[in-house]
């Protein structure tokens, strides 16, 4: 069975399939709109890329692909008559379309200050562009960079609305390419035919608004506050003869409810955010622009930097452990840290120190106030103390404690009925220990007395401040 597609004098076209011939009537050539002609361009330059490396390459339909996309937009035209949707203001090229990089598209918009380096990767993809790379500019804007003009352009129709109409439409490709081409010359220092238009350059600097952020990249906090926003509020119905004080406490519940962080996070998500062309001269990061970040001063310098292999992957982590028990286990640890870090934040807001305060401030025996230095000073604690005779107590205390707890296993027995203690000499084995246990006490006793003898019968810390007293004296 054969398919042939042979040309026909005929208007319409004959398609045949083995003996059965059937007429098939042509379906008018429909123009494309900027969104289709975008995908229909990138679409083709993946199928050029594919064929240079020898793999097969399956586009997805185009009405599949853009289905997911229908799903919001009643809801997202709803919502747009609550939002402002004044555009950000652009700022004067220098050397007209000379400064514009035509392949990087800048974002602005109130959604970049809760979006991350990964999340805002995995919202390009979502929308069907392929970025090379991303720039920051600071907490509300961002470039993102693609491999050409033709690249960025097909971005720029993808994530724009199709409703949304701006005063310029979005230029052809034929004048992005020609833009590319005076550029190029410029750099090269090559003579230049025709020059950039000013109404092609304001196209290209046109904010255009984007499409909203889709609720499957939101994390488990924005989805539980985008449904407590969507839920009614709970208010009780007022009598006529209520008093006006009920309904100013009700409004001011409800501005409770809507001042809370989520819901204020969820509105900058769900904001306007507008996409154009970006500039050379003025779209660039400015120097120590991180010392007045918002984002780093949140949540860190080192946050939302990485990019997570599956972008479009966000949801709750896994528990991490072995098993139930050891998930449970590292999340009361990890609970437990973040405790620990909200409460030294605390105290570091409060003034009150965590470090343990310095030896001059610790308690010392009164007795050590008095003690005079040499030099006619005043003697501040028991670390600038001399350390010859207390190092010397301190080792026979030691000693003696070591004694008195060392460990009597037996080890291998001589002829004489002794065995060898580790740590001391010979003493009598188990049989005789009756008759020598008077004398092992009376030799222990006599040993504990003389060190008690020479410490002196007061209190340890009185003795150390009267031996100070007679040095330094």
């Amino acid at each position: 069975m054969e398919l042939d597609y042979g040309a026909s004098e005929e208007p319409s076209h004959q398609l045949v399939v083995g003996d059965i011939v059937e007429d098939a009537e042509q379906e008018p050539e429909v123009p494309l709109s900027p969104r289709s002609a975008a995908e229909a361009s990138l679409q083709a330059q993946r199928r050029q890329e594919a064929e240079r490396r020898g793999a097969s390459y399956y586009a997805l339909p185009q009405r599949e692909a853009t289905a997911h996309l229908e799903l919001e937009v009643e809801r997202e035209e709803e919502e747009e008559e609550k939002q402002d949707l004044t555009p950000p203001e652009v700022p004067i090229p220098i050397g007209g379309g000379l400064d514009v990089r035509l392949s990087a598209l800048h974002l602005s918009g109130p959604p970049i200050t809760q979006l991350s380096t990964s999340r805002l990767f995995a919202l390009i993809t979502q929308w069907g562009a392929a970025p090379l790379g991303l720039e920051w500019v600071n907490d509300s804007s961002c470039v993102v960079v693609f491999a050409n003009a033709i690249a960025a352009l097909s971005a720029l129709q993808l994530v724009s609305r199709p409703w949304y109409t701006p005063a310029y439409p979005i230029p052809e490709a034929r004048l992005v390419e020609a833009a590319a081409r005076v550029q190029q010359q410029h750099e090269r220092s090559e003579p230049v035919e025709d020059e950039i238009p000013n109404e092609f350059v304001l196209a290209l600097l046109t904010p255009r608004r984007t499409r909203a952020v889709p609720v499957k990249l939101y994390t488990p906090a924005e989805r539980d506050a985008l449904a407590a926003a969507r839920a009614p509020a709970p208010q009780e119905e007022l009598p006529e003869d209520a008093p006006a004080i009920y309904a100013e406490m009700q409004a001011e519940e409800a501005a409770l409810r809507a001042a809370e962080p989520a819901q204020v996070a969820l509105r900058a998500l769900r904001a306007p955010l507008f996409a154009r062309f970006a500039l050379d001269s003025a779209d660039n990061k400015r120097s120590q622009a991180a010392s007045s970040s918002k984002w780093y001063a949140q949540h860190g310098k080192g946050a939302g930097k990485d990019v997570v292999p599956r972008l479009l992957e966000v949801r709750e982590k896994k528990a991490r452990g072995r098993g139930l028990a050891g998930g449970a286990m590292m999340d009361d640890m990890d609970r437990e840290l973040d405790e620990m870090r909200v409460k030294r934040e605390q105290e570091e807001k409060m003034g009150i120190s965590a470090e343990p305060a310095p030896a001059q401030d610790q308690w010392r025996h009164d007795r050590f106030e008095g003690v005079k230095r040499e030099d006619g000073g005043r003697q501040r604690g028991r670390r600038a103390q001399p350390r010859g005779g207390l190092d010397a107590l301190d080792e026979e205390l030691e000693e003696f404690r070591s004694d008195r707890a060392r460990s009597a296993s037996p080890v291998r027995p001589t002829n004489n009925g002794q065995i060898r203690i580790r740590g001391r000499g010979a003493m009598r084995s188990a049989l005789a220990w009756a008759d020598e246990d008077e004398v092992a006490r009376s030799s222990s006793s006599k040993k504990a007395r003389g060190l008690e003898a020479r410490l002196g019968a007061g209190k340890l810390a009185d003795r150390f401040a009267d031996n100070l007293e007679s040095r330094f004296s």
